[in-house]
């Protein structure tokens, strides 16, 4: 198990990176923004895309690559609980159907 001390250190220096890339994702958000509103009422050559993108990848660029392994380790676990999640939601259906359902007379007076 963890011990205390350095546990409580390496949960404070992910913390900080998390306050830095943070502040950093909002001064390119707010920059993202700027050039938007300052920009005419034309589409952008790549549709908005190419200004996402780009964004995108500086962000990402914030990030230690260490946590970025993480985090895509993260994420490749959460698609495949979501895709175990979605088959077990398909098989109950399919059984559902399967099932023979009941049907009962009502008598009417």
């Amino acid at each position: 198990m963890w011990d205390e001390p350095s546990a409580q250190e390496t949960l404070r220096r992910l913390e900080a990176r998390l306050e830095q890339a943070s502040g950093a994702a909002e001064r390119l958000i707010a920059e993202a923004a700027e050039t938007i509103s300052g920009r005419t009422e034309q589409a952008p050559p790549g549709g908005g895309e190419d200004l996402l993108r780009d964004l995108a990848e500086r962000l990402r660029d914030l990030i230690p690559p260490d946590l970025q392994r993480s985090l895509a380790d993260a994420l490749h676990e959460l698609l495949l609980a979501l895709k175990a999640l979605v088959e077990w939601c398909l098989e109950r259906l399919e059984r559902q159907r399967a099932a023979p359902v009941e049907v009962r007379d009502i008598p009417i007076d």
